[in-house]
């Protein structure tokens, strides 16, 4: 699903690493490995699109979607946390409007043969709502959250009223529930109790993608990943 050829980058005149090539696929677990400052949060930043190789090629497979859990983070606010993580899927938010335009046409047209256009239309929309999992969102965003610690009594919560700690907990329910092709994930879990990531390795366990991570928390490693990539001294 990932190939990465022969990836290199450099900052004032330094390369951070050079040479890096590796192929991935689905259901892989791998750990990004080494010092502070070699570069792998560099990496996930061009695996991921942000910024743009010195040279060598990134490919993944066509419509592949990519989730990306950084240690900075740019947190929303003013809605409620359950609401921020159901409503977080673009594709069905946007069918959604669409259902909901069509049924105010609908309810104001009065030419039968329009109507039986706007009907066949709104068919297949509420069809491909369903086979999103738009009917889903709220029980689906209710499992994770409550997996990442959170408490009922959290979901009708502002998230300006959550610390920074459970800001990042919140980003990271939001791509558990988008359901990326690949997850990549710097430092999971700094934020996360020993009962939490427990219940995050075992999610990660049965996940279906590919999974990039990298942590200073080796039992954590141990128990996800199943292949590692060092980076040393400018090179992997």
């Amino acid at each position: 699903m990932l190939s990465v050829s022969n990836i290199s980058k450099s900052y004032n005149a330094r390369y951070l690493f050079s040479g890096i090539s590796f192929n991935a696929g689905m259901r892989d677990r791998i750990a990004v490995i080494g010092q502070n400052g070699t570069g792998k949060t560099t990496l996930f930043e061009i695996i991921s699109g942000n910024i743009s190789p010195d040279s060598g090629v990134i490919s993944m497979r066509k419509n592949a979607t990519i989730g990306y859990l950084k240690q900075d983070i740019n947190p929303s606010f003013g809605r409620s946390l359950l609401e921020e993580i159901a409503k977080s899927s673009t594709s069905i938010n946007n069918l959604a409007h669409k259902i909901q335009l069509l049924q105010e046409e609908l309810a104001e047209e009065q030419d039968k043969e329009d109507i039986s256009g706007m009907l066949r239309e709104l068919g297949n929309l509420q069809h491909a709502f369903e086979s999103s999992g738009g009917y889903n969102t709220e029980y689906e965003a209710r499992i994770v959250l409550s997996g990442l610690g959170f408490a009922e009594s959290d979901f009708s919560r502002s998230l300006a009223e959550f610390s920074g700690g459970w800001r990042i907990r919140v980003e990271l329910a939001k791509l558990l529930f988008l359901n990326p092709d690949l997850l990549i994930l710097d430092e999971p879990t700094n934020h996360l109790d020993l009962e939490t990531t427990s219940w995050f390795e075992n999610y990660l366990k049965s996940y279906q993608g590919m999974v990039l991570v990298t942590s200073h928390d080796r039992a954590f490693l141990n128990n996800v990943v199943k292949k590692v990539i060092a980076i040393e001294k400018d090179e992997v």
